[in-house]
């Protein structure tokens, strides 16, 4: 591995921060879409089976509440990303204009 002995700064704009946010919050709606779909899939076996044998309902409990808890925080990041992306969007905005003058 190559050694750097020169300090190096690297510049950050806001415009490439903002492309890393929207793809964090695509990524995370991509997530939910997914644990969407799982939890389709497990309320149809979950109705299937518990029609033929009524007393197993309640083993589906702990993989809905787990399923829950990753939706609940696919939402949230998914939202903590849009509300970054939306503010590096403005900052990056801002930027071009104060550029411009």
């Amino acid at each position: 591995m190559p050694k750097n002995d020169q300090n190096t700064t690297q510049i950050v704009h806001s415009t490439d921060l903002y492309d890393l946010a929207l793809l964090a919050e695509n990524d995370m709606d991509w997530m939910r879409t997914a644990l969407f779909d799982v939890q389709q899939r497990v309320a149809y076996l979950k109705k299937d089976v518990t029609q033929r044998y009524p007393n197993t309902e309640s083993m589906f409990h702990q993989v809905e509440t787990v399923l829950d808890m990753h939706v609940y925080l696919a939402e949230n990041r998914q939202q903590y990303h849009s509300d970054e992306a939306e503010k590096y969007e403005l900052e990056s905005e801002i930027n071009k204009k104060v550029a411009i003058l």
